[in-house]
């Protein structure tokens, strides 16, 4: 489904069990991420019964891809902070008639979780994250902690330059991966590669005889870097920040 919220477009897949008893439960995905990561996942979490498992558990889905991520977007102004995300969030599981959700959001998704947590929590009945951001331990004393922290090291040392590029250049990569679909492949392989220790394994959907999804950035949140204004060929700014990847069909 797609629809606006806040003034933007917003992607969604929703999923309802045939369940009675089902309680939604809203999926938030990370970066670079996309709703793909729990396609797998659908069936078995609607329909239980069907995977052997206990039709008490089944839940209605509704996982959205965030703002300015995937199918949703692109954001029309910038401010799109992971609270601003949330509260489009919540707006959304209001109009698909949910009144009691649970959540669950890993990596940036954690995040909008917890401050789904903090805006909607009149109607959240239950929060649980994965991949969440912390702070690092000034003085380690385990053997756990001291290794933690050496990774933690390595990765600012020899793996997160993405990371400041994009929060202070957002547009120096934008138009070479737009035209480059290999370029962001390669994205993709280090990302996976540093979420599974090494050797990650990308998923390619299909779309369409001889297309697949590829990432073409520009476009982003607020959270990760400084606005920038980009305008598109209808003269409106279609780009905050940084450079965000989203889908296009690629022959």
């Amino acid at each position: 489904m797609i629809t606006t919220v806040d003034g933007t477009r917003l992607h969604a897949v929703h999923v309802r069990s045939p369940e009675p008893a089902a309680v939604p439960l809203v999926l938030l995905h990370g970066w670079p991420g996309s709703i793909v990561e729990f396609q797998r996942v659908l069936a078995p979490l609607t329909d239980p019964a069907a995977h052997g498992g206990d039709p008490a558990d089944a839940v209605h889905l509704v996982v959205p891809s965030l703002p300015s991520c995937g199918f949703s977007g692109p954001t029309p102004d910038g401010g799109w902070s992971t609270q601003r995300m949330a509260a489009a969030i919540a707006g959304l599981v209001r109009r698909l008639g949910y009144d009691r959700y649970l959540v669950h959001g890993g990596d940036w998704g954690s995040a909008v979780a917890r401050d789904l947590g903090v805006l909607d929590r009149e109607h959240l009945l239950g929060l649980h994250l994965t991949m969440t951001m912390g702070l690092q331990a000034q003085d380690p004393q385990t053997d756990d902690e001291r290794a933690a922290a050496q990774k933690a090291r390595h990765y600012a040392a020899e793996l997160a330059g993405y990371n400041k590029l994009q929060g202070t250049r957002p547009l120096s990569l934008a138009a070479r991966r737009r035209s480059c679909p290999g370029g962001c492949r390669r994205v993709a392989d280090v990302r996976s590669g540093v979420a599974q220790g090494g050797g990650g394994v990308v998923l390619v959907l299909d779309v369409q005889p001889g297309h697949c999804i590829t990432w073409s950035p520009p476009q982003s949140w607020r959270a990760r870097g400084p606005r920038v204004g980009l305008r598109d060929r209808a003269g409106r700014t279609a780009v905050t920040s940084p450079a965000e990847l989203s889908p296009q069909l690629t022959p």
